[in-house]
């Protein structure tokens, strides 16, 4: 395990602005403390033999972009895309709910994600953590973030599901996230330092969002329409706040 300390956390944290700054990303947004966040960490972790992307989009992702340089061979793996191919990376179809069947265990050097896994249901998210373990190398690493939304309730759910605009961007909700239990889903999984407190993390003890809403030091964004994309009034109106969590796992080797 290298030694060199890094300008981001190797544990799970919440994005801040002080580290957004440090990444040159300072007041750019959740998406891009993720990009950097996560390149950072492989950069420093090259070179790679195979990473995967875990809903990546497609070849013309930004964090494949990004990342394609440190890695022999980028899988981008989402339901969209047609398996194209672009040099040495490469489009993998797979519904992400059913986990990661047509992969071998112990193949893959890095998995990296970016505000995918949030959109799963629980048993999804839990069965991809479980595969991501499996199909991970001895040593290899998780490193992504993962969208927290605050005030999430069952009718907040119902409404963003029956949003045209969240369907058709893929970007659903299904579920309240669950830290704990996907990673307890991968036992073998496990972030190099622990937090200072578990306890500031969904689905440990003592977790509460509203000190998450209450703490300016984090970078945040807020669930609604932007740009060209328009959801409906009643979902803008919510003004759900949402925080990225970053998560940085190694495998027991």
């Amino acid at each position: 395990m290298s030694t060199v300390v890094l300008p981001v956390a190797r544990t799970l944290c919440w994005a801040t602005h002080e580290e957004a700054d440090r990444l040159g990303v300072a007041g750019s947004g959740t998406r891009h403390w993720a990009y950097r966040w996560i390149e950072e960490h492989v950069r420093h972790l090259a070179p790679v033999g195979v990473l995967a992307d875990i809903g990546g989009g497609g070849l013309d992702s930004v964090l494949c972009a990004r990342l394609a340089q440190y890695a022999n061979r980028v899988l981008v793996l989402d339901q969209i895309g047609d398996r194209r191919r672009r040099g040495h990376i490469e489009e993998v179809v797979v519904n992400l709910e059913e986990g990661l069947p047509g992969f071998g265990d112990a193949s893959v050097d890095i998995f990296v994600t970016a505000s995918s896994i949030e959109h799963l249901t629980a048993a999804g998210q839990r069965r991809l953590f479980a595969e991501v373990e499996r199909v991970l190398k001895p040593s290899g690493v998780f490193c992504g973030s993962i969208s927290y939304i605050t005030r999430v309730t069952d009718e907040v759910i119902r409404l963003v599901q029956s949003d045209p605009a969240f369907e058709q961007l893929g970007s659903s909700l299904h579920v309240r996230l669950d830290i704990k239990a996907c990673l307890e889903a991968a036992p073998t999984l496990r972030p190099p330092f622990a937090p200072v407190s578990w306890s500031d993390f969904p689905g440990y003890e003592g977790f509460d969002d509203a000190l998450l809403i209450a703490n300016d030091a984090l970078v945040s964004g807020v669930v609604g329409s932007y740009g060209t994309v328009r959801c409906r009034p009643e979902i803008d109106a919510l003004r759900l706040a949402w925080y990225e969590l970053g998560v940085f796992l190694r495998k027991a080797s």
